[in-house]
């Protein structure tokens, strides 16, 4: 797990390594590089990585964006930049859980016990 304040410490990060999944904020606390912007980056920068790579070797980030801004708009806007998903904060516990399994990945079943039962009454 790697934070960054700004996104061109983020984007430092994302050069150092391959990360599964980010959770990006869409208004990243740095005037020259947003979170939309940040996630244009990767994603060019990850297709260039894939062109010739075999194809077990291919893989992209699961971009999560997050957002406290009640416009939907911006749903559409993080979107067209690359993200896979944008949720509105507060992200809660159950919430993450259910993104996790959904994109596949691995949760262990104590964790989906003690928030799967959280997300059936917060969608009831």
């Amino acid at each position: 797990i790697r934070c960054a304040d700004t996104g061109m410490t983020a984007m430092e990060h994302c050069q150092e390594r391959f990360f599964d999944l980010i959770l990006m904020d869409l208004h990243l606390d740095d005037p020259d590089l947003d979170g939309c912007g940040l996630t244009r980056l990767i994603r060019q920068r990850q297709k260039k990585a894939m062109i010739g790579a075999p194809e077990d070797k291919r893989r992209e980030t699961v971009i999560i964006g997050c957002t406290g801004d009640d416009d939907h708009g911006v749903d559409e806007m993080g979107k067209l930049a690359g993200m896979n998903l944008v949720v509105h904060k507060p992200l809660q516990p159950a919430t993450l859980l259910s993104l996790l399994v959904n994109y596949n990945f691995p949760v262990t079943a104590k964790a989906k016990k003690k928030f799967m039962p959280l997300l059936t009454r917060e969608d009831s």
